[in-house]
């Protein structure tokens, strides 16, 4: 539930070294404000955001990569073209996903701040072998978090 399905089963196989690659996606930032996680109200909200946004994302073929709260709000890093859900239209799937989340934080009364870009970026995994993570780095990714 929390490695990519592609990834997945590199790593059953055996051949982790492929997953990693240089590769055109479109990216989602999202920085949401307006929420106390402190509060009883605001961790149910958190969480009823999570589902909503991984369920928008998931409707457009997207991948939930990151998501955290910290003192500056909360923080969602989305992928579009990722394997084995890559498609010709990712940068259009990924505009209209935005369009369903904007909606989702209007019902929930939460401040959301969208920045979406396509371009070349590696995709791949970072880390040891006591703990790695799939993730994706590139200007793309940093100018979508500005944005």
């Amino acid at each position: 539930k929390y490695i990519p399905s592609a990834v997945f089963k590199q790593i059953e196989c055996g051949t982790l070294v492929y997953v990693n690659e240089m590769r055109n996606i479109s990216v989602i930032f999202i920085n949401g404000a307006g929420l106390d996680v402190m509060s009883t109200k605001g961790a149910a909200t958190a969480q009823e955001l999570m589902v909503e946004v991984q369920k928008k994302c998931y409707q457009h073929e997207g991948t939930l990569n990151k998501f955290m709260i910290d003192d500056k709000g909360m923080l969602f890093l989305l992928v579009f073209g990722l394997p084995p859900l890559v498609h010709t239209d990712d940068p259009t799937r990924a505009v209209l996903s935005c369009f369903d989340m904007v909606k989702v934080f209007k019902r929930l009364e939460l401040v959301g701040r969208f920045g979406v870009t396509t371009g070349r970026s590696y995709c791949g995994v970072c880390g040891s072998n006591r703990r790695m993570e799939y993730t994706v780095l590139g200007d793309c990714v940093n100018l979508a978090a500005r944005l």
